[in-house]
Formats: structure tokens, C-alpha cells, sequence
């Protein structure tokens, strides 16, 4: 079969998460393939996800069947993605290797599970110790179709004058006490962090953070002060809400694996952008439309651009030409 080959086998159950996260986000999957390893990507008007994996993070992979020139990119249903990581992420199977062929301008995708179980054998006239049969199970997954428009971000973190680094573990239980709600607020100043959400009235959420806060009851606020933070750089104080349950998939799974989160923002309607960077061979960044209380309407946070699947490869080639 053509197409790009990976082998992951240490690093399975990540890969499985990736997909866990990325299932609270959004209804499909874009899948891209490129040198630089294979990318998960999730886009919607007001939010962009993609998890970066690098070469070094498989066990085995191959790209040169590609057309290194062309956008390889292929779409997936979300619910197709789960049913192939399906009890991975928690054990439930014994589970020890996945080998992925993507070929992204082919109907299907193929994927190779592998598992390990164990079984005892015993019989009257002799016993067998513990014997172990592999089982490989192969699922051609559907692509669907992708159109002629891409998604490109145009946001740029390094463009954000506020940097908090902080640990997944302090923003979980926060956050999960919050998870009914379908927006947040977050205060920044120098002494830390205040996350709120509020009482709902006729209706209003915090998207329309115009009505005045008089009107509205403060159902949770925490306040994160500094000391409890690995990193806070605030160039600028600001106040904005934004979208809890993405941010809450990346914070669980930045929670799994221990690591740090990183949060780079700005003045209210630019894009939070929520980033884990700490895993040499994967990482992964989350951008939120965020809103404030003077009702700035950029509704997508700048975070993306519609170009044509067609006009993206003649730029490839041109630049391939150029170099």
C-alpha cells in the first residue's frame, strides 16, 4: 500500500489521548503527513488544535512514498478515530502496537493493531506454562472528503505580551469544578491569576460580557497567586473569557502525563493559545477566540485563513523551484 508508514508502539497510549482530547473539540480530524513527522489538527472559526508528532516519537517511520511537493492532508470522522483507539488510553486491552499507512489522496486509511494476551493452557496429561498469542487486528478506516479550502493559523504567540506557565495539576480541579459552564473568565495582574464564572441569567453567557456585571452573581472565583505559578509574565493586565471545555481537554491531558501548560495572551479578542512544550518529541498548541467586557467582536481571534488546497501546492513549488 502507498502512502507514509508509522510504527508507535512506547508511546501508544499518548497517541490514543491525543484523540481523547481532541474528541471534545471538534467533529473530525485533519491528518497530515509532512517530514517533520505526522500532525493531528482540529479546526473550527474560533478555535485551531493541532498535536505535533515528530519522527523521533514512532518506533518506525517512513515518508518517502509521499509527494513531498503536494498537501498531504486526509480527513477522518472523530468517531472513526475513537473506535480505532478504542480501550488503548485506559488499558481496558493489552494493546502494544499500532502501525498507520496513510495515503492521503486514497479513500481509506489503513491501521494495524497489534495485541498481547496471555493464556494459560492445562491439560490432564501435562501443563503449559503461560503462552502468549498475538493477535493483529486491521481496520481500513473511511476517509472523508475534504473540499478545496484549507485552514492556515495566523496567529503568532511570540506576538503575545503575557506569558503563566503553570502546572496542569493547579488548573485541573479548577477547571472541572467549572466544566457545567460553557465559558470562563480569567483576571490577570502581576500578583496571579482570578478565574470566575457566573451565574447565568435569561440566557447570558459570557461571550456577552457587555451586560453589566452588576447584573450578574459570581457562582466560583480562584484566585492562582503567583507561587504556585513556574512562570508569569505580564506585560499588560487584562481581563477576557474564553471557551472552558477545550481549554479543559488540553489541561487533562497535559494532567495524564504531568506536565506543565503554557499560556501566551493578550489584550481581549486576540487568541489564547495554550501550549505543551515540554516533551521533546511531541507537542502540542490549542488558540481560543477570547472575548472582553467592551465587546470586541473579532470573532475568530485572528486565529485563522481560508486558503485553496490548489493555490497552496503551487506555492510549495514555487518555493521548491525558488530554493
Amino acid at each position: 500500500m502507498k502512502g507514509a508508514q508509522f510504527v508507535v508502539q512506547s508511546n501508544l497510549k499518548i497517541m490514543s489521548r491525543s484523540i481523547a482530547a481532541l474528541s471534545k473539540i471538534s467533529e473530525d480530524v485533519l491528518i497530515e503527513v509532512s517530514e517533520g513527522g505526522l500532525f493531528f489538527k482540529t479546526v473550527n472559526r474560533s478555535k485551531f488544535c493541532v498535536f505535533r508528532f515528530a519522527p523521533e516519537f514512532f518506533n518506525a517511520c517512513d515518508v518517502s512514498m509521499i509527494n513531498k511537493k503536494a498537501v498531504n492532508i486526509c480527513r477522518l470522522s472523530m468517531k472513526s478515530a475513537q473506535r480505532i483507539f478504542k480501550g488503548v488510553a485506559f488499558g481496558e486491552k493489552n494493546f502494544v502496537g499500532c502501525e498507520f499507512r496513510i495515503d492521503p489522496k486514497a479513500e481509506r486509511m489503513m491501521v494495524k493493531l497489534q495485541m498481547n494476551y496471555g493464556k494459560k493452557i492445562s491439560c490432564r496429561i501435562f501443563e503449559k506454562l503461560a503462552e502468549f498469542s498475538d493477535i493483529e487486528r486491521t481496520i481500513h478506516a473511511k476517509l472523508r472528503e475534504m473540499g478545496s479550502m484549507l485552514h492556515k493559523p495566523t496567529y503568532n504567540r511570540s506576538g503575545c505580551r503575557n506569558i503563566t506557565v503553570v502546572f496542569a495539576s493547579t488548573l485541573l480541579p479548577i477547571f472541572v469544578q467549572m466544566k457545567g459552564d460553557i465559558e470562563v473568565t480569567m483576571k490577570v495582574t502581576d500578583d496571579g491569576l482570578t478565574i470566575r464564572n457566573f451565574h447565568s441569567l435569561d440566557g447570558v453567557t459570557m461571550f456577552n460580557m457587555g451586560v453589566e456585571k452588576g447584573a450578574k452573581k459570581v457562582k466560583t472565583e480562584t484566585t492562582i497567586t503567583c507561587e504556585k505559578l513556574t512562570r508569569h509574565k505580564i506585560q499588560i493586565p487584562v481581563e477576557f473569557s474564553f471557551s472552558i471545555k477545550e481549554f479543559l481537554s488540553i489541561v487533562t491531558f497535559a494532567d495524564q502525563l504531568g506536565s506543565e501548560v503554557c499560556m501566551y495572551y493578550d489584550l481581549p479578542g486576540k487568541p489564547l493559545i495554550v501550549s505543551i512544550e515540554a516533551h521533546p518529541n511531541f507537542d502540542i498548541e490549542l488558540a481560543l477566540a477570547t472575548m472582553g467586557s467592551d465587546d470586541e467582536i473579532d470573532l475568530d481571534g485572528g486565529i485563522l485563513k481560508e486558503t485553496m488546497a490548489q493555490h497552496e501546492e503551487e506555492e510549495d513549488k514555487s518555493t521548491a523551484h525558488s530554493s
